[in-house]
């Protein structure tokens, strides 16, 4: 028992276990913590028309809104949540639960519209008359 005694009193192993502790504190982890969290949401989607808000781009993963739910199931990981999104049809309304409010949404088709800033060149060909006075 003294032996043990010995190595908890020595400065370097209470140093150490002060710095392990403090490491703990810093992460801050969250044990049991449920959902999927929300790393941006993308411009005219129907996301952002329910104001649902971006995370900043500093924010620790802790702090960012996570989804809880979609139409009362439960979605805790990201390929769960893929596979409840997929498996709705264009134009379907669903509700969406998040750690910090209830949203509905509605599936939008995947739609990438590019916009070209090009001319066209058309070549018209033209017969112009010139009358002569000789």
């Amino acid at each position: 028992m003294s032996k043990a005694k010995k190595i908890f009193t020595n400065a370097r192993v209470l140093i150490l276990i002060g710095v392990l502790l403090m490491a703990v504190a810093a992460i801050n982890p969250r044990i049991g913590v449920d959902g999927v969290a929300i790393r941006s949401i993308a411009q005219n989607s129907s996301a952002s028309a329910a104001k649902m808000e971006s995370p900043q781009p500093g924010s620790s993963p802790m702090s960012k809104e996570r989804i809880l739910s979609i139409n009362n199931r439960e979605v805790n990981s990201v390929q769960e949540y893929y596979a409840e999104i997929n498996s709705m049809p264009v134009g379907t309304s669903f509700a969406l639960k998040t750690n910090k409010g209830l949203y509905r949404l509605s599936v939008e088709p995947l739609i990438k519209e590019t916009i070209l800033n090009e001319t066209e060149l058309k070549l018209v060909n033209e017969t112009i008359l010139v009358n002569k006075n000789n």
